[in-house]
């Protein structure tokens, strides 16, 4: 395929334009505005994502609010409240990923009332017959 098929190819993939090359004609001369013979289909407009369906949250899990700190992401917050980011994602009717600190979000947790939300993430138990680390005994 030489470089003028190639580019007669690429130009009449284009919807905005009408090469006579493309539908009859002299190849590669641009047809007058107006004397197209179809006109191109409508793009349509990107489609916003939709929020995740409320019905998804566990409904053994309460809701809590969490004002979300600097740093933070909706994975962390997920991690410590022992839930999924899905299920806040709908808890709070959100189609994207986007959180800004200050931002007061409901969150479904599995900790019991009182339970410091990150404790559990942030002290693992060591495997038995491993050597605990200094301080920790």
């Amino acid at each position: 395929m030489s470089f003028r098929s190639r580019l007669v190819l690429i130009l009449c993939a284009g919807p905005a334009l009408v090469l006579s090359g493309c539908g009859g004609g002299s190849p590669g001369k641009v047809a007058p505005s107006g004397a197209a013979s179809s006109t191109p289909a409508p793009v349509a407009a990107p489609s916003k994502p939709t929020p995740p369906d409320p019905s998804i949250i566990d409904p053994s899990k309460r809701i809590v609010e969490h004002q979300i700190q600097s740093g933070e992401s909706l994975w962390k917050i997920a991690r410590d409240y022992k839930t999924t980011v899905k299920e806040i994602k709908a808890a709070n009717q959100m189609a994207d990923d986007n959180i800004r600190a200050g931002q007061t979000l409901r969150v479904p947790t599995s900790l019991p009332e009182g339970a410091s939300p990150g404790a559990a993430a942030e002290t693992q138990p060591s495997a038995p017959g491993l050597p605990q680390a200094a301080g920790s005994q």
